[in-house]
């Protein structure tokens, strides 16, 4: 039972080494590509953090807002968090033409739901 065990740890370590090499490889492509090996580091760690990625999505809202677009139609994956709020409340207290999922947004947050 212990050598299966053992076993199987020794299959798993040797499959990592192969993923961390492949990896490795992907590096090295994006460095001959140009790419700055920290800065992919970095954009991974970035992407990989949910309030990151949910940060970067309220900016975009934003900035579709301020261009006109009805928050309500854009699908994108946001919390009622204050840069997201602050972008449909502008549109909606600014011009009446923010439509009504994203009145109904606001008023959901208000409520606390």
């Amino acid at each position: 039972m212990l050598e299966g065990w053992v076993s199987r740890i020794d299959q798993l370590d040797e499959e990592i080494k192969g993923l961390n090499a492949d990896k490795a490889d992907v590096f090295k492509e994006a460095k001959k590509a140009g790419v700055d090996p920290n800065g992919l580091r970095a954009a991974v760690r970035f992407l990989r953090d949910p309030e990151a990625v949910m940060e970067r999505n309220e900016a975009t809202l934003k900035i579709l807002v301020e261009m006109g677009h009805d928050p309500g139609k854009l699908g994108l994956p946001i919390r009622p968090g204050a840069a997201a709020m602050a972008a449909i409340e502008g549109k909606a207290e600014g011009v009446d033409d923010a439509g009504p999922r994203a009145h109904a947004h606001v008023r959901a947050h208000e409520a606390g739901e």
